[in-house]
């Protein structure tokens, strides 16, 4: 599944303008601590987390995420936006918790 395909989860808003996502999930991650997610977040994986400032983008890049959903409706900053444009990673806002985000986009992507 595509990155591009969250966008019809109905818990899912996309934030990202430009979505010409055409990586592969390869999986969920969640967490908020940044150092953590540069050592154990899978390539292409989609990132769950409430953190929403520009070094969330820097993580998600160096990490080669496809994706990040902020969770508790977390509000980006437009610095974040505009750097992970940059990098084509999308970027979700989630109305559900990280747990219920996590299950309800596994669910889907199976």
């Amino acid at each position: 599944m595509k990155a591009s395909e969250l966008a019809e989860l109905p818990c899912l808003k996309l934030l990202t303008t430009d979505l010409s996502q055409t990586k592969e999930l390869s999986g969920i991650y969640c967490g908020d601590l940044l150092s953590d997610v540069l050592s154990c977040a899978e390539e292409n994986s989609v990132w769950i987390t409430v953190q929403s400032h520009k070094n969330v983008a820097a993580v998600a890049s160096m990490a080669k995420i496809a994706c990040i959903v902020l969770a508790k409706s977390a509000v980006a900053s437009e610095d974040m936006l505009r750097l992970c444009c940059k990098e084509g990673i999308a970027v979700f806002q989630s109305s559900l918790d990280t747990f219920n985000s996590s299950i309800a986009i596994h669910d889907f992507i199976k």
